[in-house]
């Protein structure tokens, strides 16, 4: 079955996109038709602009590269955009179920935290200048014409970051890409290079997919919040007063003392072989639940009686790990920031479970290894966490 991502990215294979693009260089991709029909269109804006609470959050309006802060009223924001403003509705996933199944599905695939941005663009109209991202981007034009053009990354904009002592102002002098985007058309663009876009003769309507890929800083961050647990990194330097320091230094040998005994235990730290193992397991505890609610049960503390008909959906984009502890009596899974401990006798009733998008409840009988009572309670967990639902 075809990912999300390959449908988004045919004909280029997920294999060319990793090798020859990903972070590297620029693409586009043609199509021949409407290719995101099943993804958005003016009927999916429409009513997010109708039906949801006003203003959205996260909406924004910019003409001529300056926001605009008017966002009182409805028919404001069409008067804006018939003086040539853009809107734009950042985490679209927060309002529309389909794009967020999309977002969702592009998380897992890739392993990586995802968002979609919506630009409504006017005709001639440009909401940027030049600029360069922190992300990877990849642009999905749904209605309308919009021109791109590209350029390389500059010295300073190798992968860059929101965050970071420095930030390019040395565009290039000539784009790697100057193209027209039909309807259906893709464009990927990695973190730090350069682009700039402006709709043409008719309104614009495109998606913008965000790659939040995890860096060697985000490690790092999060094995600062590891080392908080040693009470070594927390104890201050040694106190030294500034007469103890000889002219021709600049600090204590007690400084350097204390400093090389920090240095010893953060290798000793970097050199476990479980320190990945450990990552990668709060990367997965990270991604967030889909549709937290799943009323009555996310609530209902009575039991439930299911019929022997019953069947079950669980949604194919979960990201989790299943582990059992070091004395196997107990079998984790971590799944949207919780972990959840059964007894290890259920492994082969949750091995099953996540691995299939579909199952009953005979199915579910018939490949475990406990009582049906146990199973019942399995289930029954699984759908207060709206991890499964009733098919």
């Amino acid at each position: 079955m075809a990912t999300t991502l390959s449908k988004i990215l045919a004909p280029i294979t997920l294999k060319e996109f990793r090798e020859l693009y990903y972070t590297k260089r620029s693409i586009l991709i043609r199509s021949e038709g409407k290719k995101f029909d099943w993804l958005f269109g003016w009927s999916s804006l429409n009513q997010i602009m109708n039906k949801s609470f006003f203003p959205l959050p996260t909406m924004k309006l910019v003409l001529d590269g300056k926001p605009i802060n008017d966002l009182s009223e409805q028919s404001k924001i069409i008067d804006w955009c018939r003086k040539g403003a853009t809107v734009i509705i950042d985490q679209l996933q927060n309002y529309d179920s389909q794009v967020r199944r999309a977002v969702d599905s592009l998380s897992k695939e890739i392993g990586e935290p995802v968002n979609a941005n919506l630009y409504f663009s006017q005709p001639e109209r440009q909401a940027f200048n030049v600029h360069y991202d922190h992300h990877d981007v990849i642009i999905l034009q749904i209605e309308g014409h919009k021109r791109w053009k590209v350029y390389e990354d500059s010295e300073d904009t190798k992968f860059p970051l929101f965050v970071q002592k420095s930030h390019s102002s040395d565009i290039p002098d000539s784009p790697v890409l100057d193209c027209l985007l039909s309807s259906g058309d893709v464009l990927y663009i990695p973190r730090g290079h350069w682009h700039a876009a402006t709709a043409k003769d008719d309104q614009s309507l495109h998606l913008t997919i965000g790659i939040d890929a995890r860096t060697g800083i985000d490690f790092a961050t999060w094995l600062t919040n590891e080392l908080r647990d040693d009470v070594s990194f927390r104890q201050s330097f040694p106190l030294v007063f500034s007469h103890e320091i000889h002219e021709k230094q600049y600090y204590h040998e007690l400084h350097l003392q204390h400093f090389n005994g920090l240095k010893q235990k953060l290798i000793h730290k970097l050199n476990d072989n479980q320190l990945f193992d450990h990552y990668t397991r709060y990367c997965v505890s990270k991604s967030q639940v889909f549709e937290p609610f799943y009323l009555p049960y996310s609530t209902d503390k009575n039991r439930i009686n299911f019929p022997n008909t019953s069947s079950f959906v669980r949604y194919n984009n979960q990201q989790f790990l299943l582990n059992l502890d070091d004395d196997k009596l107990m079998i984790n899974l971590i799944i949207y920031g919780k972990i959840h401990r059964f007894s290890s006798k259920a492994e082969r009733l949750l091995e099953f479970i996540f691995s299939h998008n579909e199952f009953s409840l005979q199915d579910s009988l018939q490949v475990s290894d406990i009582s049906e009572d146990d199973v019942a309670a399995i289930l029954e967990h699984l759908l207060s966490e709206a991890l499964i639902k009733f098919a």
